[in-house]
C-alpha cells in the first residue's frame, strides 16, 4: 500500500490506485507532500529518518582511489569503472535514528545489526601504498627544504660555523630559532604530506604523516650514536609530524565542504 503524506504535520492518505496522484501542498499545514511507496517508507517520513545519500566522491575499479562524483575518467589512473559509496555521515544518521526507534543500546545494536544500513570503510578504501609511499618521500624533502629555508633566515653566509666549537655555540646561541624552524619543518612536511593523498580518516592522516617523522628522527643516528637521543628524536619527530598530518586532513575535509556547497 502507498501513502502520500506530510512531513510536517504528519498526516498521511493511502493512494487509491484506480485515481490519478494528486502532489501538491498539505492542505492543513502547506507543506509540500511526499510520496512513501510502503509501509517502512511511510515510518521514515513521520519519524523523520532520512535514508543515506550517495557520497559525494566515487572509488575507481581498478587503482580504488577516490575521485569527485562528476568526474568522467579516474584522476589517478585514467579507469572508467568506478564504485559509489555512501556518505558516512548520513549512514551513521540512518543508523542512529534506526537504534533510535528500535529503542535499543548501541551495545544491542553492534550485536544485532540486521536492520542498520552497512558501508564501506573509507580507511579501507584509502589503502593505496604507491600515494602513501611518494607522500612519505616528499614529505621527507619538504622538511630539509623548510629546514633549510628557516636556516637561511638565521645564518650569516659570511661567517659559516665551520669546526665543532663553532657549531656548539651556534647553536646554543640560536636553540629558540632552531627549535621553532625544527617543529614548523616537521608540521609542514606533515600537511603537505596529506594533500598528495586522496581524502582519508585522521587516524590514516595521523600514521602516513608520523612515519614521515621517523623517517626523520632516524636521520638522528648520523650525528648521535646515543640509543636515548635516536628513540627520543624518533618518538618526538614521529607525533609533531603526526599532529601536521592530522591538521592537512582538516583543512582537506573543510575545502571540500566548500566545494561542495559552493
Amino acid at each position: 500500500m502507498s501513502y502520500i503524506v506530510c512531513p510536517n504535520c504528519k498526516r498521511f492518505v493511502k493512494v487509491n490506485d484506480s485515481a490519478p496522484l494528486a502532489f501538491d501542498k498539505c492542505e492543513n499545514c502547506g507543506h509540500v507532500l511526499e510520496f512513501a511507496a510502503d509501509e517502512q517508507e511511510l515510518q521514515f517520513i513521520l519519524r523523520g529518518i532520512e535514508l543515506p545519500k550517495i557520497s559525494y566522491y566515487k572509488i575507481c575499479s581498478n587503482c580504488k582511489s577516490v575521485n569527485p562524483r562528476e568526474t568522467g575518467t579516474c584522476l589517478y589512473c585514467g579507469g572508467t569503472r568506478f564504485q559509489l559509496q555512501y556518505d558516512m555521515d548520513s549512514v551513521n544518521k540512518y543508523n542512529q535514528s534506526i537504534r533510535n526507534m528500535a529503542g535499543v543500546s548501541s551495545t544491542d545494536s553492534q550485536q544485532n545489526n540486521t536492520h542498520q544500513f552497512s558501508y564501506t570503510s573509507q580507511g579501507d578504501i584509502h589503502t593505496n601504498w604507491l600515494f602513501r609511499v611518494v607522500a612519505m618521500i616528499l614529505g621527507v624533502i619538504d622538511f630539509f627544504f623548510f629546514a633549510l629555508v628557516g636556516l637561511g633566515f638565521i645564518v650569516d653566509e659570511s661567517n659559516l660555523p665551520s669546526s665543532t666549537a663553532e657549531i656548539m655555540t651556534f647553536v646554543s646561541q640560536n636553540m629558540e630559532s632552531l627549535m621553532i624552524i625544527l617543529v614548523g619543518s616537521l608540521l609542514i612536511a606533515g600537511i603537505l604530506a596529506v594533500f598528495i593523498l586522496p581524502r582519508m580518516s585522521y587516524k590514516d592522516s595521523f600514521t602516513t604523516s608520523s612515519t614521515i617523522g621517523l623517517i626523520i628522527g632516524i636521520i638522528t643516528i648520523t650525528v648521535s650514536r646515543d640509543v636515548l637521543v635516536i628513540l627520543s628524536s624518533i618518538v618526538v619527530c614521529g607525533i609533531i609530524t603526526g599532529i601536521g598530518g592530522v591538521i592537512g586532513e582538516f583543512i582537506v575535509q573543510k575545502l571540500t565542504k566548500m566545494i561542495r556547497s559552493g
